[in-house]
């Protein structure tokens, strides 16, 4: 095998899958795969071919932007070693640089699968925390989780104990610990998520099929990776909504016409409704408060105008005129 085969060169990077064909543009959807794929092959379809984030909503959707967060994250072979806190930095900072500066109010929705929707509530929360962000934070609409361990997934300590025995080969288990299941790490980042963002858009997709866990050629039988308890966020007031497929099929679709699909194309349409109604209820309601600034008789203009140049009022009822001294 050549030298640097199979690893990626710029393990973090936003990849357009479908760049925008109109100039009023103005809506990002941005895709984060879980643990151990890449963005080349997680969202295509084994059997039919079909990348339904090019192939589907690159057509249904024109006046969107597509991208997918090129992270590394396996957790077997040849591990990173990156942090959530700091892929969440390295989602911002990747969606930062495509943003130019006339997009810097456009609405942005992401769609995370697995441990994908764990990094983008970790980015979410790290924008919280870093005041440059706020204007980009404020554009962030909306989360379609896709089988997401809200809650952990017992299948982690599987996965941690095959870390563990192929640890020589650079395997890692620590991000795996994080999705245990009653981890406190996990429920602390859900908490800070939904203080920060009580006002978001969120659904979350469960699997309804069991999976099967494949070691060394030996078959191993589990529940849903994901159960429904765990993907549900608790107290997020968001939409809850199955699919009828074991966790790794949440993120691929057949074709167009997959009602799975469908499903989730209209999640991201309603999404869009309500942040663009949003949008116009503030609007209206700024053009409101202008207008009757506007038509208020002369004499309360100035009269609102005059208290405030005296300043507030005192405790005694006087006014207290404003300090302008240093």
């Amino acid at each position: 095998m050549p030298c640097g085969a199979g690893v990626r060169t710029n393990p973090f990077l936003l990849r357009h899958v479908r760049r925008e064909r109109n100039a009023d543009t103005c809506n990002s959807i941005v895709a984060v795969h879980g643990l151990g794929s890449n963005p080349k092959s997680a969202w295509v379809h084994k059997e039919t071919g079909n990348h339904w984030l090019k192939d589907c909503l690159g057509t249904d959707l024109q006046k969107a932007r597509i991208l997918a967060f090129n992270h590394q994250s396996d957790w077997e072979v040849n591990t990173p070693r990156e942090t959530l806190k700091g892929y969440g930095n390295k989602l911002l900072g990747e969606l930062e640089k495509v943003r130019g500066e006339e997009e810097k109010n456009c609405p942005v929705i992401f769609i995370g699968h697995s441990f994908g929707g764990t990094m983008i509530k970790q980015a979410l929360v790290n924008a919280m925390e870093q005041p440059e962000m706020k204007e980009m934070k404020d554009c962030f609409g909306g989360v379609i989780f896709l089988g997401t361990p809200h809650g952990g997934s017992s299948a982690s300590r599987i996965a941690s104990i095959t870390a563990l025995a192929t640890y020589w080969l650079g395997s890692r288990a620590d991000l795996l610990d994080f999705l245990q299941p009653g981890s406190l790490e996990n429920s602390d980042l859900n908490k800070r998520y939904l203080d920060g963002y009580p006002e978001i858009k969120h659904c979350d997709i469960y699997e309804t099929k069991s999976e099967e866990f494949i070691f060394h050629k030996i078959h191993i039988p589990m529940d849903p990776v994901v159960s429904r308890e765990s993907a549900v966020l608790d107290r997020s007031g968001g939409k809850v909504m199955s699919m009828d497929v074991k966790h790794r099929e949440l993120n691929k679709f057949q074709s167009s016409s997959d009602e799975n699909y469908q499903m989730v194309k209209r999640v991201i349409i309603k999404m869009w409704e309500g942040i663009k109604a949003k949008e116009r209820a503030s609007s209206d309601k700024a053009a409101a408060n202008h207008q009757d600034f506007l038509t208020a008789p002369t004499t309360a203009r100035v009269r609102s105008t005059s208290s405030f140049l005296d300043g507030p009022t005192t405790a005694g009822g006087s006014r207290g005129g404003w300090n302008w001294g240093s």
